[in-house]
Formats: structure tokens, sequence, C-alpha cells
């Protein structure tokens, strides 16, 4: 995945920081807070991804 971002050919949305979180969780605030986390990444990184795809 490294190799495709760096040459450009795809563009990876990740979380800022380590999600610290299991690969099964019953939190439903914990879940409810890293989705809300990853809208607010999206959102914030439109113009990012819009300057990729116009490439």
């Amino acid at each position: 995945m490294a190799a495709c971002e760096q040459a450009g050919n795809c563009f990876v949305i990740r979380p800022d920081s380590p999600l610290n979180i299991g690969y099964i969780s019953h939190s439903k605030h914990k879940m409810q807070a890293i989705y809300q986390n990853g809208i607010d990444k999206a959102q914030n990184i439109i113009p990012e991804l819009l300057n990729w795809w116009e490439k």
C-alpha cells in the first residue's frame, strides 16, 4: 500500500492515530467515537482528495 500511495496511484484514508480498540468491540460508545472520527477525517481531507483525483 505504501508504494502505491508514494507513486500517486492510490489515495489512502487512515486514522491519524491508532484506534486502540479490539477486533470485536461491544462498546457502543467506542464504536460511535471511531465512526465519528472517520467521518470528520474524511470531511477534512476532501480538498486533498479532489486535488489528487484531478492529477
